[in-house]
């Protein structure tokens, strides 16, 4: 029973694993197109009145939003195979 239960625990987790990396890959595309240009042209706005530091802060805030810098989802998607790695070599 405890061999069963281990083992429907195995199939789950494998499931759940591969439902985040289907969300992760498909989150990468799924863009709100008003958001991003509307923070486009405050940028632009921003630059074009020698406000630098604030454009910077637009564009700052822009990514956390679309879900932080391209480092922070390549890093998630690394730990993710590392723990379908994991769950792989366990018995």
């Amino acid at each position: 029973r405890a061999e069963a239960e281990l083992a429907e625990s195995g199939v789950a987790l494998e499931a759940l694993l591969e439902e985040k990396s289907q969300h992760l890959d498909e989150r990468e595309h799924l863009v709100d197109r008003r958001l991003v240009t509307s923070t486009l042209a405050l940028c632009l706005e921003h630059m074009a009145s020698g406000r630098r530091g604030m454009a910077e802060q637009v564009l700052g805030q822009t990514l956390q939003m679309l879900g932080g810098p391209p480092e922070e989802e390549a890093l998630q998607r690394q730990r993710l195979r590392e723990a379908e790695v994991r769950h792989a070599r366990a018995p």
